[in-house]
């Protein structure tokens, strides 16, 4: 069994770990790799991007805990779990986030003793940081402060977190670590993660401090706007200038040619930076979905591809990596408003297919199964003749239920991230379905489905969700079978039939 230990540091983090969430419920396949242990780590408990994905990953486990025997692959066929699970034995709580001690309603100066500290360190602490430092108040975050994070981010090490990760880390595992570079959380927090596990010195250090390790650094793809704020504690004019002065750190001590300390490094930014809202924290600091942050998730996924070809070996006492992996994201095209056809060949191979899968699915949940009321009529024979039945009571199961608001957030998600029509400042944007159609014909822009042919003439034939032709597919595969349960017969289906589907109807969907 080997797991991926995914640490994600701020509200960047956060979001890219939803964008993963949804590529792993679509079939998304992480090789190399059995489960997935998200840890997020943000001081800022309020942040509502922090929450959103918190809320996702525990529909998502709900999900899967309401099978008897849950897929290894296809529709929600990753295996997603706390650290907690991994040693029961450990004083954590059973969460997917890492809570910082010492930071709730409190002042950086305050949790550093500025006040009690001798005259020669009181006056190297002022020369260290300003007073609107000293005054932050971390509960929010630390509104684009490295330096703040880099000091309250070290107590990881000396945690009960990083302790039960140590101790159920095994060779056969790899970690991932995701991060901004032009704030103050994900800037802080990815070296410090990195510096920690390679400098283990524990009894079992070995396995931890020679771990494959692979990081995306995302650089600015956002900026902040406000039409009134003054001395804003978030400056977008800074945000070229940190990532310049992160990136020559990382290439000076992460990725020294001599002593690279990491397996694998990602690149990502987005010349069209998208103005968001003013808000360093107090407001809930909770951003729409960008296209950019799934394309995160991806280097996740291309980590795990390649991860039994990274290693580590030691030089003049160091750990260090051997051909290390970096890589940079290209699209396919210089188009604003993405689609699927957009992407190049490789990526489109990734993700084209299931994230179709689960669009099918919501549709079909949004349509057939909560506006048609469907389950256990005689217009949809595979709920209500084949075993076990699926009657409309389904609907109010613990699966069904999380599986709804589950759809109910990837439709927000994929709402966001296309959001022409609703904020005019998004510069580039994706939009892999037409939501607002039932005709499946139609369903996923920049791809013509499979023609029909009638008498040697080939002819567009419309697929209607509403007259139950995708119910056709599930009566046929249901038929003369049988499943252990209804919430296992459900999400079986609608796996093997929205591929179905797809192979018949978008056969070049992905191919080169």
């Amino acid at each position: 069994m080997s797991r991926l230990f995914l640490f994600a540091i701020g509200g960047t983090g956060a979001r890219v770990v939803k964008s993963l969430t949804y590529l792993l419920a679509s079939g998304v396949k992480l090789r190399n790799t059995t489960q997935v242990i998200p840890i997020l780590m943000d001081p800022h408990a309020e942040n509502k991007d922090l929450k959103r994905t918190k809320e996702i990953l525990n529909q998502y486990q709900n999900v899967r805990a309401s099978l008897q025997n849950p897929p290894s692959s296809g529709l929600f066929g990753t295996d997603i779990q706390t650290l907690k699970r991994q040693l029961p034995s450990a004083s954590i709580s059973d969460s997917f986030q890492y809570e910082l001690k010492g930071v709730s309603d409190e002042k950086y100066g305050n949790y550093i003793g500025h006040d009690s500290l001798d005259e020669s360190n009181h006056a190297l602490a002022d020369l260290l940081f300003s007073k609107e430092q000293l005054d932050t108040k971390m509960d929010i975050g630390f509104v684009g402060n490295p330096n703040i994070g880099s000091v309250v981010l070290n107590q990881f090490r000396e945690s009960e977190e990083f302790k039960a990760f140590v101790s159920s880390f095994k060779k056969e595992d790899k970690v991932f670590i995701v991060s901004s570079i032009f704030g103050g959380t994900g800037a802080a927090g990815f070296p410090l993660i990195l510096k920690n596990i390679r400098g283990y010195g524990g009894s079992d250090a070995k396995d931890v401090r020679e771990a494959r390790i692979g990081a995306v650094s995302v650089q600015p793809y956002f900026d902040v706007y406000s039409a009134g704020a003054q001395d804003k504690a978030i400056d977008n004019a800074t945000f070229i200038s940190k990532t310049k002065a992160a990136l020559g750190y990382y290439q000076n001590s992460l990725s020294n040619k001599e002593y690279p300390k990491l397996n694998a490094l990602y690149y990502l930014a987005e010349s069209y930076r998208s103005p968001y809202d003013y808000d360093p924290g107090a407001g809930g600091q909770q951003n729409d979905a960008h296209y950019i942050e799934m394309v995160a998730a991806l280097s996740v996924v291309d980590f795990c591809e390649h991860a039994s070809e990274l290693e580590c070996t030691v030089r003049d006492g160091q750990i260090i990596a051997r051909n290390p992996r970096y890589a940079e994201f290209g699209l396919g095209t210089s188009n604003n408003r993405l689609n699927f056809a957009d992407f190049v060949d490789r990526t489109r191979q990734v993700i084209a297919r299931p994230l179709s899968q689960f669009g099918i699915l919501s549709q079909y949940l949004k349509t057939r199964v909560e506006r048609d009321g469907i389950l256990g009529s005689n217009s949809a024979p595979w709920t209500s003749k084949e075993a076990p039945k699926i009657g409309s009571d389904f609907r109010q199961t613990k699966f069904y239920r999380n599986l709804h608001d589950f759809n109910e957030n990837f439709r927000t998600w994929l709402l966001e991230m296309n959001d022409h029509d609703r904020n005019v400042f998004n510069k580039r944007t994706f939009r892999p379905f037409n939501l607002a159609t039932e005709d499946l014909g139609k369903f996923i822009p920049g791809f013509e489905r499979t023609k029909k042919n009638f008498f040697g003439k080939t002819v567009d034939v419309e697929i209607e969700m509403n007259k139950g032709e995708f119910d056709e597919y599930l009566n046929a595969e249901s038929k003369g079978k049988t499943y252990v349960t209804p919430e296992d017969k459900f999400l079986t289906l609608m796996n093997t039939c929205t591929d179905q589907f797809l192979q018949k109807e978008y056969s070049q969907l992905s191919g080169s």
